[in-house]
C-alpha cells in the first residue's frame, strides 16, 4: 500500500512535467516565428484589408477632385487611409499608399511632392512585380512632370499588359487626372 502511494504522485508529477516541456516549446517556437516575421519586415496583415483601404482612399480622392463639394475633407479622408496603409508595412500596401499621396499632393497643386510620391508607389511596385501597377504609377508620374516621354512609354507597357483604355485604368487606380 505504501508503494502505491508513492506511484501515483510520480506519474502526475512525469506527465506534468511532460505537459510542460510541450508547452515551452510550443511558446519559443511561437516566439521564434514571429521574431522572424519582424526580421523579414511582414506584419500579420489581411490582404482584404488592404484592398478594401486602397479601394476607399481611391474612391475619397476621386471625390474630392470632383467640381461642387468638399474637396478637401475628402482628401483628408484619402490621407488618413494612405497612412493607414503605410502602418501596415509591406511593399503592396505601401506602393498604394504613395499612390494615393500622389493623387492628393496633386490635386492640392504640390506637383513635386506628387512626383515623388508616384516615384515611390513604383519602386515599392517594382519589389513586388507587380507590373500594372507599377506602369499607372509611371503613367501618373508622367502626366504630373509633365514628360511626355514617360507617358508613352507608361501607356506602350500598358497596352502590352492588355490594357486598351490606359486612361480609363489610371482613373481607378490613381484618380483625379482628367480624361
Amino acid at each position: 500500500m505504501c508503494a502505491e502511494k508513492h506511484k501515483e504522485p510520480a506519474c502526475t508529477n512525469t506527465a506534468d512535467v511532460r505537459r510542460n516541456a510541450q508547452t515551452w516549446h510550443h511558446d519559443q517556437r511561437s516566439e521564434i516565428l514571429g521574431r522572424q516575421d519582424e526580421f523579414n519586415g511582414f506584419e500579420c496583415h489581411d490582404p482584404k484589408r488592404i484592398d478594401l483601404l486602397g479601394l476607399r482612399g481611391r474612391t475619397a480622392v476621386a471625390q474630392g477632385t470632383t467640381r461642387g463639394g468638399d474637396g478637401r475633407r475628402w482628401l483628408s479622408l484619402a490621407k488618413a487611409d494612405a497612412r493607414r496603409l503605410q502602418r501596415i508595412g509591406i511593399d503592396p500596401a505601401r506602393g498604394i499608399a504613395a499612390l494615393i499621396e500622389g493623387c492628393v499632393m496633386r490635386a492640392e497643386g504640390r506637383t513635386q511632392t506628387a512626383v515623388a510620391r508616384f516615384e515611390q508607389a513604383c519602386t515599392h511596385f517594382e519589389a513586388r512585380g507587380m507590373r500594372l501597377h507599377v506602369e499607372v504609377a509611371r503613367l501618373a508620374r508622367g502626366l504630373t512632370a509633365g514628360d511626355g516621354l514617360l507617358c508613352d512609354v507608361a501607356t506602350r507597357e500598358l497596352g502590352r499588359l492588355g490594357v486598351v483604355r490606359p486612361r480609363r485604368m489610371m482613373a481607378v487606380w490613381a484618380p483625379g487626372f482628367d480624361e
